[in-house]
């Protein structure tokens, strides 16, 4: 029963904030940098410990209450006649809820598909899972219209998945661009992203 209340709580005070949100949710986002292993993978004689990574997000936001995004991210190394590789596609909802005139809270769910691939020689093997992912933000201004901060924790249903702790600082220029630095960590591994954003 407190579950539902806390649910239903949530829901109260996102229909009662929702249209008065502080941050643009539509949006296109490009974005590229590293992801570094915590303990290096060897793949025959070959050490990975830093691969290239990107990602590439699409959200939009309904009449100024709930919003749909959906993204892919990637990381890969090659080495000699070794690959590693890994993917990630994500399809969810999320509910963004004014706590203040600086300050959005958002929760967030939906689908994640990972996969992960090792090859030697063209030859390779190959893994992947998918689940529920779900988790929680916070956007604020740090100065109004130019300086923006998000802190997050997400975490997903697929075994042996880790919760992922996320910091971005974006700034802006007009009303519809951002340039964004992520700061991701997990349990095995940490990430950095340096994107742009262009905002509806």
């Amino acid at each position: 029963m407190s579950r539902l209340l806390l649910f239903c709580s949530l829901l109260f005070a996102y229909s009662q904030s929702s249209a008065a949100n502080n941050f643009s949710y539509t949006y296109l986002e490009f974005s590229v940098g590293a992801l570094t292993l915590d303990e290096a993978i060897r793949i025959n004689d070959r050490q990975y410990k830093t691969l290239s990574a990107f990602s590439i997000s699409r959200a939009h936001q309904f009449d100024g209450g709930l919003v749909l995004h959906g993204g892919i991210a990637g990381a890969h190394a090659e080495k000699g006649k070794t690959e590693l590789g890994y993917g990630q596609l994500v399809i969810g909802v999320a509910f963004p809820i004014t706590v203040t005139d600086r300050i959005d809270i958002i929760p967030t769910s939906g689908f994640l598909a990972v996969n992960a691939e090792a090859c030697v020689d063209n030859v390779c093997l190959k893994s992947d899972d998918d689940g529920i992912l779900y988790g929680l933000a916070v956007r604020a201004w740090l100065s109004p219209e130019s300086v923006e901060i998000m802190t997050a924790l997400a975490n997903s249903t697929i075994s042996g998945s880790a919760t992922e702790a996320t910091l971005e600082g974006a700034f802006w220029w007009g009303n519809h661009h951002s340039a964004r630095l992520t700061l991701s960590s997990a349990d095995s591994d940490r990430s950095v992203l340096v994107g742009y954003r262009y905002s509806w």
